[in-house]
C-alpha cells in the first residue's frame, strides 16, 4: 500500500469518528435542552432530532485534501444565538470537536494508528495460511 493511501485512510477514519461525535453530542444537547419536556404541548416538529439521529454527511478525498459535506437543518445555526436559546449546539460542537480533538489527534496519533493498522492487516493476511 502506498503512503498516500495509508494517510488517506487514516484521515478519513478520524474525520468519520469526529463527525459521528459531533452529531452524537448535538443530539444529546437537543434531547436535553430542546426536547426535554415532552409533556407540554410542543412546537417542535422533530426535524432536528431526526437529522441528528440519521445524519447525512460525505467525506471525499480529493487531489488537494478532503472535502466534507454535512447536512443539518438550517435553523440549527440560529439556536446558537442568545435570542433563540443560546444552546451552543452548532458552532461550539463542530469547531470544538474538529479543532480541539479530531485535528489534534490526527496530528499526534498517526504512528499508533499505523502500527495497529499494520498489525490487523498482517493478522488478516496470515490467518488463511494458518487454517
Amino acid at each position: 500500500m502506498e503512503a498516500d493511501t495509508l494517510k488517506s485512510l487514516y484521515i478519513q477514519e478520524h474525520l468519520e469518528r469526529g463527525f459521528q461525535k459531533i452529531f452524537q453530542k448535538q443530539l444529546e444537547i437537543a434531547n436535553e435542552l430542546i426536547y426535554h419536556n415532552s409533556s407540554k404541548k410542543s412546537r417542535h416538529s422533530g426535524t432536528l432530532r431526526e437529522a441528528l439521529e440519521n445524519p447525512t454527511y460525505f467525506i471525499k478525498a480529493t487531489n488537494h485534501g478532503f472535502n466534507v459535506e454535512a447536512r443539518w437543518p438550517i435553523y440549527i445555526r440560529f439556536l446558537d444565538m442568545k435570542k433563540h436559546g443560546n444552546y451552543r449546539i452548532y458552532n461550539r460542537q463542530v469547531w470544538g470537536i474538529l479543532y480541539k480533538e479530531t485535528f489534534k489527534n490526527m496530528r499526534f496519533e498517526f504512528s499508533d494508528w499505523l502500527h495497529d493498522f499494520t498489525q490487523k492487516t498482517l493478522k488478516h493476511a496470515v490467518q488463511p495460511l494458518n487454517q
